[in-house]
């Protein structure tokens, strides 16, 4: 086939114009990627935000509650597991801290602030 003919054959099936179209169909794909993907940013950072106010707001009710549990621990298995227990209330702890360090008050701060006591 001479170049000719295939310039003949390009033009009869339109490929330069079918080319433009798909450029422009892939470069809407990708603004709406991007749209989709900052969007996506902004809910991640949003609930973020909201579980480190929620947490903030009720953490004496969260205390409440792993006090509770650790009671049933304590008189189910009293002394058998109470290192463990001191533990992993330790690590739910700091937890809890770094989830409320995520409210927009306390960003850029570098540890939570002291939940309220509930003595």
């Amino acid at each position: 086939m001479k170049l000719d003919d295939i310039k003949a054959k390009a033009d009869k099936y339109d490929l330069k114009g079918k080319a433009e179209k798909a450029e422009a169909s892939a470069k809407k794909a990708e603004a709406s990627a991007k749209k989709a993907a900052k969007a996506a940013k902004e809910a991640t950072v949003t609930a973020t935000e909201r579980a480190g106010e929620m947490t903030h707001k009720h953490r004496d009710q969260i205390e409440a509650q792993l006090d509770k549990a650790e009671s049933v621990v304590q008189r189910h298995l009293p002394d058998k597991h109470a290192g463990k227990v001191d533990t992993v209330k330790g690590w739910i702890d700091r937890g809890l801290d770094k989830v409320a360090a995520q409210r927009p008050e306390a960003k850029g701060t570098t540890t939570a602030e002291e939940p309220p006591t509930t003595d």
